[in-house]
């Protein structure tokens, strides 16, 4: 192996596929990352068994060859280095020579061989998707996913490929949040499968802005890939049954309350300062007084809140209580100007929807009202 690569590029190729390292693995070769030279670029490529990444970064290759060379200390090396090119060569002892300007770095690297290969994914379902677009659906979907690692089909999002769509689900049992696509290309079969959470937030990091910005689904039974021009990603996929989502989606509301999101992300982030106590359990409370709604939050050791909105309002007045730090995390990733929600009584499941777009909601389970 003998080539020349910037610094910079290295670097983030090298950024991406570390973080599917895996750090505790007894196999010291799934603690490496794999550098492999192709025509004009190298493949960076790692690991866990359950995420495999691989990246192509633009390089002078004027030799072949391949090895494997511990993830962390390749990458702290490369990212200590001036901003210039940096060569790379192997020799026959498995040690990579790592040289930029005046520095020159011996690693000492594993053979190749006893890397996995990327896995195979059969085509049985494929499809084309905008990079934004997907990068946009797992950004309001996967803040809903569950951390109990108990329940391992709620730690994943679940992906319903039917016709010419793609839905987004996730949920916790307190929030469920669901996003559809209908701007897909190239659809072949139809599936449901449930996606790792730790491979869309992966996803997420790689896909890039851009109108004409595309990328390749593949799906079988076991695993998905998903393959921009630069980026390869293969995960596999959750085993089980999803609940069934649209039983917990409400299928209508006798109230309507129409905000400006970003009066009330204010409004709930300085209440929860108050919320945030263990005491107040996050809790806060939204009721409405004429065209207002009056957003209260109270801790013992602390003292109170008190917010006041304007709204738009359909229905008959309404006291709900929500968990404070569900309501902040979806309009955080919300964009439009304004929002709805949909309401029906103090302890039915109460949906938010951005104003103008059909294609997400977040169903939000309410709290007692103290």
């Amino acid at each position: 192996m003998k080539l020349t690569v910037a610094r910079k590029e290295l670097y983030e190729g090298l950024q991406i596929v570390s973080r599917a390292v895996s750090a505790q693995s007894t196999l010291e070769v799934l603690r490496n990352v794999l550098i492999e030279p192709g025509t004009d670029c190298i493949k960076l490529a790692a690991t866990d068994l359950e995420l495999a990444v691989e990246v192509l970064v633009p390089a002078h290759v004027e030799e072949g060859g391949v090895l494997t060379v511990p993830a962390r200390t390749f990458s702290e090396i490369v990212a200590a280095l001036p901003e210039a090119d940096v060569s790379l060569a192997n020799d026959s002892h498995e040690r990579l020579t790592v040289a930029c300007r005046r520095s020159t770095y011996h690693i000492a690297g594993l053979s190749a061989e006893e890397f996995p290969p990327l896995p195979e994914v059969a085509s049985n379902v494929c499809l084309t998707l905008s990079q934004p677009l997907l990068k946009d659906m797992i950004k309001l979907t996967v803040l809903a996913a569950s951390d109990d690692t108990t329940r391992p089909i709620l730690t994943g999002v679940c992906c319903v490929v039917q016709g010419q769509s793609v839905t987004l689900v996730a949920t916790d049992t307190h929030r469920l949040a669901y996003r559809r696509a209908q701007e897909v290309d190239h659809v072949t079969g139809e599936t449901t499968v449930i996606i790792p959470r730790r491979a869309l937030g992966e996803l997420e990091r790689v896909l890039e802005e851009g109108e004409g910005k595309k990328l390749e689904i593949r799906i079988d039974q076991n695993q998905i890939l998903f393959r921009t021009e630069r980026v390869t990603l293969v995960s596999r996929l959750i085993e089980g049954q999803f609940p069934r989502y649209e039983r917990v989606i409400p299928q209508g509301h006798n109230r309507s309350w129409t905000l400006q999101r970003e009066d009330l992300l204010g409004a709930l982030r300085r209440a929860r300062i108050v919320a945030r106590d263990a005491a107040a359990q996050n809790r806060v409370v939204m009721q409405t007084e004429g065209e207002n709604v009056v957003i209260t939050a109270e801790a013992a050791s602390l003292g109170t809140a008190r917010e006041e909105i304007a709204i738009e309002r359909e229905g008959d007045d309404l006291t709900i209580a929500f968990n404070v730090a569900y309501m902040l995390a979806v309009l955080g990733v919300l964009e439009t100007e304004a929002v709805r929600l949909d309401l029906n009584e103090p302890l039915n499941p109460a949906v938010l929807r951005p104003v103008g777009d059909d294609d997400y909601l977040m169903v939000v389970m309410p709290m007692q009202v103290q």
